[in-house]
């Protein structure tokens, strides 16, 4: 064990405190996700969640997280408090008290995760694979700015043109400017139909 009671795992997520360097936070997905099947579920099949206040010197396990793939992880220094996304959750975790805290999400399963502190406050957003459901559009990308209590649906321009019963497919690429959030980025493959009449993917 590198990290005692962490288990060995995969680093999936690095992230240092903006206002406090010293205070690294790691996402560690099980071993057992790489290793043969035939391992019986348990919790150290859980994602984890791990920091260090020291620059790396030591280290301590601050919660197991529902799913096996971090996604995202935002501290919060007014509040003591630090938001993870895995796959398939959004965590609200209290680094004093290590109370752990499910927030919603609109969707089952996340794609990516991206956001940013501007002059407005925080946007986190998500991105989920697209779904018709009935006759209306489920997943694509959504957005909170208040700390992922509530999202907003945002796929504005990505249906434009496309064909019909037809949906796009992000390619798992998100991008959020840090200092002015409300500008992200998003790779995807779009089908589309052309003037004469056949689909093409753009």
């Amino acid at each position: 064990e590198i990290i005692p009671g962490a288990l060995d795992g995969t680093i999936q997520k690095i992230k240092v405190d903006e206002k406090n360097n010293s205070r690294i936070f790691l996402g560690l997905a099980p071993l057992v996700d790489y290793m043969a099947s035939g391992i019986d579920e348990n919790k150290e099949n859980m994602a984890r969640l791990v920091m260090t206040d020291d620059r790396g010197v030591t280290w301590k396990v601050v919660a197991s997280l529902n799913g096996k793939n971090v996604k995202a992880i935002f501290p919060d220094n007014s509040s003591g408090q630090v938001i993870v996304f895995t796959e398939s959750s959004c965590q609200q975790i209290n680094l004093l008290t290590g109370e752990i805290v499910g927030l919603p999400l609109p969707v089952k399963s996340l794609i990516a995760v991206e956001g940013g502190t501007g002059k407005s406050g925080n946007l986190i957003y998500i991105q989920s694979r697209f779904g018709r459901e009935n006759q209306g559009i489920k997943g694509g990308m959504y957005v909170s700015s208040d700390k992922c209590k509530s999202w907003k649906q945002i796929n504005e321009g990505l249906f434009d043109g496309i064909s019909g019963g037809k949906v796009p497919v992000f390619r798992q690429g998100l991008a959020v400017c840090s200092s002015k959030p409300e500008v992200a980025y998003i790779s995807a493959i779009v089908p589309v139909t052309r003037n004469d009449g056949k689909t093409e993917e753009i």
